[in-house]
């Protein structure tokens, strides 16, 4: 039998669903959790898509999802942002949408001209332009924050270059490291914790991926259920030397108490 835990961290691509494919096991699974009014979140390092977009995918595989338990690491990048600048402050950013609505939700202003702080998130039309500036500022002391460092992005035309590729670019240019906030660090994991008062103890992160999620997992002090319906197999988490609560072929083998 599995623990009941007081909240359930869901990962996205790989657990939840693949692409655009549906994962009958982990619909039947998130539905069980919202029948049982059982609290869960959805996790994920995709800095591209607003909560709305994420809430909409998850809808659209009949998986019972709402705004407030969307957290993606754009989310997160502007709580801690949040700490280290004032309200209102000039940010240079390179991003998407996902990235780009929350900072000005925040009441962060773009600016290419005396930032607070530059943030890298994904943009797939990034110029050279924007990565020069990016380094420019970093170069100059400003604090360097980067929303995730997947150097990969899986696609129908294999793996293209992923945020981590991009904010590589502007490491080297600069011999600056920035501070990256989605998974395998913690940082996205805390925020759903506070979000729900739930202790580290009491929650599980549920995912496909050994190198962000099970290592994200046992950073953050929470139990991990390894779902091999992704990216990793068995022998990665072996080779990683990670030992997850759980591992399962899918989530039809959860065993409720």
């Amino acid at each position: 039998m599995s623990k009941v835990y007081g909240l359930y961290l869901l990962d996205l691509d790989g657990t939840m669903y693949r692409g655009t494919e549906r994962i009958e096991a982990a619909v039947r699974f998130v539905q069980k959790l919202h029948r049982e009014q059982i609290s869960y979140a959805f996790v994920t390092n995709n800095s591209t898509k607003t909560r709305e977009d994420v809430v909409n995918h998850l809808q659209s595989f009949d998986i019972p999802a709402s705004f407030e338990q969307v957290f993606t690491t754009s989310i997160a990048t502007v709580a801690v942002l949040k700490k280290k600048i004032p309200a209102g402050a000039h940010v240079y950013w390179i991003g998407e949408e996902g990235l780009t609505v929350p900072l000005q939700e925040a009441g962060f202003t773009f600016s290419e001209e005396n930032p607070a702080a530059v943030v890298m998130g994904l943009n797939r039309k990034c110029t050279y332009e924007q990565l020069a500036t990016a380094a420019y500022w970093v170069q100059q002391g400003v604090p360097f924050i980067s929303t995730n460092a997947d150097t990969q992005l899986p696609t129908e035309r294999g793996f293209q270059p992923g945020n981590g590729s991009l904010t590589k670019v502007v490491e080297l240019a600069t011999n600056k490291q920035p501070l990256f906030i989605g998974k395998p660090e913690r940082h996205v994991i805390d925020l759903a914790l506070t979000a729900y008062n739930v202790k580290e103890q009491d929650a599980v992160l549920i995912g496909d991926n050994v190198h962000t999620d099970l290592l994200a997992g046992e950073r953050a002090g929470v139990d991990t259920a390894f779902v091999l319906t992704g990216v990793s197999t068995r022998e990665d988490a072996i080779q990683e030397g990670l030992s997850p609560t759980y591992v399962l072929d899918s989530l039809d083998e959860w065993r409720w108490l």
